[in-house]
């Protein structure tokens, strides 16, 4: 009896570390930051839950709508940049800022990080930085969400990239 209970727990056991590894296998439709390197234009930028006039300006830069058409490059490196290329009134076309990004896996889910540099900045240096959500991301097509508090509650402002 209480080799028959031993095999059985051996067995059983056996059974158990398999299917914990399994789990661990790579999920092929996963996001990782080979399939966020390369260059991203946006193609269109909206706001989710805000006012237009809750959002003066992103990342410390511009008018959110000026953001749209910007060409974003990033390297697997995590060295990258953003440049305006919207006409519209308002808009510095042609502005260049170098960034420094980094991908991770948060509590809210896929997370896209970037820091700007100035000058000579080290990304080690900078502390400040900004957090945006990967909602959707195919071969082609990626979508950020940046939120933003507004009267006590979290709207979005979203970024729809379209690859290059």
């Amino acid at each position: 009896m209480k080799k028959t209970l031993l095999k059985t727990a051996t067995v059983m056991l056996v059974a158990l570390i398999f299917s914990a590894c399994s789990t661990l296998k790579k999920n092929p439709n996963s996001i990782s930051r080979g399939n966020i390197s390369g260059n991203w234009g946006v193609s269109a930028v909206t706001l989710d839950g805000l006012l237009p006039q809750a959002v003066q300006s992103v990342f410390n830069t511009a008018p959110y709508k000026c953001f749209e058409n910007s060409n974003w490059k990033l390297t697997n490196s995590g060295s990258g940049s953003f440049m305006i290329n919207n006409t519209q009134s308002g808009c510095q076309v042609g502005f260049t800022q170098n960034i420094y990004w980094s991908f991770a896996n948060g509590t809210s889910g896929p997370e896209f990080n970037f820091k700007m540099l100035f000058d000579k900045d080290k990304p080690k240096n900078v502390e400040d930085g900004y957090r945006l959500l990967i909602t959707s991301m195919t071969a082609n097509t990626m979508t950020l969400k940046s939120p933003v508090q507004y009267g006590g509650k979290t709207g979005y402002v979203v970024y729809n990239f379209v690859k290059q």
